[in-house]
């Protein structure tokens, strides 16, 4: 097994912490959206991930 595989009896942990590498400029934009939307950069980059995983409806 690859440490990338997992196993059923492994523990599911909901908790993820991502550590991302991003510009000061990048960083200062993310903070100013986040801002004009009045909310922290954390629940802006969490609704984000939210759209990028909820399936879509499928074309019919």
């Amino acid at each position: 097994m690859t440490s990338t595989e997992t196993t059923n009896t492994e523990r599911f942990d909901p908790q993820v912490h991502i550590h991302i590498k991003l510009s000061y400029q990048e960083r200062l934009a993310l903070k100013e959206l986040a801002t004009a939307q009045g909310i922290s950069v954390e629940t802006l980059l969490q609704q984000q991930i939210k759209q990028l995983i909820t399936p879509k409806n499928p074309a019919i």
